[in-house]
């Protein structure tokens, strides 16, 4: 009995003096490392961590458990959604998307050594506030070879046409890509901007086109599902001059989707629907006119349009001739009797 004694007050001494490689009764982290000061034990280990879920978890297949161990590899599965895609941060930082198809989006990580917040949202914009135009716009290293730009000038209002600005020169056309050098920040829509004029540019290249849309010197962002304004970094910067440099200038009625009534002159009886007026341009005409020809007008907000032939009308005692987009024009008036 006194031989086993004497053996653990020794076996005691050692751990004492020596350290317990795993032993010890009450470890220390003076170092703050998680690991054991005196043995080296992992203090993390098996150890389990809290998760918060916020946001829109509406798309979630899996329910997302309250605590996984630290280390474990956790694996969230979405089910997509048309014209959308789902963000995911942890703590802030976009977690990337593991795997994408139509059966479902996929999400991983390693759970960390804490408690962490996981949020969900169909907002690309939620994780920063600066960004350049290649972010926002994929066509941005497509200009290599801009041969022309038109720049619409919209008024928003049906008491004046849109203004089209058509730019060729090249030292203008470098100015107006220049736009695509700045930085931009996101910023809050404001209501005032729905009455403000817009400024739309198209840069061609041959016959494709790729546009920015700005309200007030503002940047308007949007696809199928959302918009986002953005404003330059610079508050000092304003777009380049274009309209002293113009080749030429057209106009155009306002409003997307714009369409109108079809009448008869003699009678005012409806005959069919005049569908994307706002695809056309026109500029005022001087030539001769045979009014006797007017057989149909455009019952529109603008007022009465006089189709005078397939390419001229008239608008509160002025002639316009229809100068692009014909094939709209001529779609909706040609034979229109028949």
């Amino acid at each position: 009995m006194k031989t086993k004694c004497i053996s653990i007050l020794l076996i005691l001494l050692i751990i004492f003096i020596f350290g317990c490689n795993g032993l010890c009764f009450e470890c220390i982290d003076n170092n703050n490392d998680k690991i054991c000061d005196k043995c080296g034990k992992d203090l993390n280990k098996g150890k389990y961590y809290s998760v918060i879920v916020t946001g829109h978890t509406e798309t979630l297949m899996e329910e997302i458990k309250e605590k996984y161990k630290a280390g474990t590899k956790v694996e969230i599965k979405a089910s997509p959604v048309t014209d959308m895609t789902l963000h995911v941060f942890i703590d802030g930082e976009e977690l990337g998307m593991s795997h994408f198809d139509y059966d479902y989006w996929g999400y991983e990580f390693i759970m960390p050594e804490k408690d962490i917040e996981i949020f969900f949202t169909f907002d690309q914009f939620y994780g920063k506030d600066e960004y350049t135009f290649n972010e926002l716009y994929y066509w941005v290293n497509n200009l290599n070879n801009v041969n022309k730009i038109k720049v619409y000038n919209s008024k928003n209002s049906f008491d004046k046409f849109s203004e089209v600005y058509y730019i060729t020169n090249k030292d203008v056309i470098n100015n107006m890509k220049n736009i695509l050098n700045q930085t931009l920040v996101k910023t809050d829509f404001k209501k005032e901007y729905i009455n403000c004029e817009r400024t739309t540019i198209e840069y061609y290249v041959d016959e494709d086109y790729y546009s920015v849309e700005l309200i007030n010197n503002i940047v308007y962002w949007y696809d199928f599902s959302t918009s986002q304004m953005f404003r330059f970094k610079d508050d000092n910067y304003i777009l380049p001059s274009y309209i002293m440099s113009a080749d030429n200038k057209t106009y155009k009625f306002e409003y997307n989707g714009f369409s109108s009534d079809i009448k008869k002159m003699n009678d005012d009886s409806f005959v069919e629907r005049f569908y994307n007026i706002n695809a056309i341009e026109f500029i005022p005409y001087e030539g001769n006119i045979d009014e006797t020809i007017c057989k149909y007008y455009l019952d529109s907000k603008y007022g009465k349009i006089e189709l005078i032939s397939h390419n001229i009308f008239k608008l509160k005692d002025v002639y316009y001739e229809v100068v692009e987009g014909n094939e709209y024009w001529a779609y909706n008036i040609i034979d229109i009797d028949k």
